[in-house]
């Protein structure tokens, strides 16, 4: 019964994390458009549909931009001589 109920757990725990990225994501769209839409009155702007699409733009960028890896947490050693070589170099040499 404790694997089932860890199983549960689980997913219970993932839904829950899948529920709070939504709603963290549907508030950093609403804080980004309270932003640009700011900027665009102390620019001179009107606000229109283009305010909303930018900040949709901005805060879908920003989404995908936190979930790639910076370049220094990728393995920068590949191996030379085949497959499974154990000799190995530095890319950028």
């Amino acid at each position: 019964m404790s694997a089932s109920g860890s199983t549960l757990g689980q997913i219970a725990g993932n839904l829950l994390a899948a529920a709070l990225m939504i709603v963290l994501a549907v508030l950093t769209f609403f804080i980004t458009v309270f932003v640009v839409d700011a900027g665009a009155s102390l620019a001179g702007y009107d606000d229109n549909a283009f305010v909303v699409l930018s900040a949709a733009v901005l805060a879908g960028s920003a989404i995908i931009a936190g979930g790639i890896a910076p370049i220094g947490a990728v393995d920068a050693s590949v191996s030379v001589g085949g497959f499974g070589g154990e000799e190995k170099r530095d890319p950028l040499e």
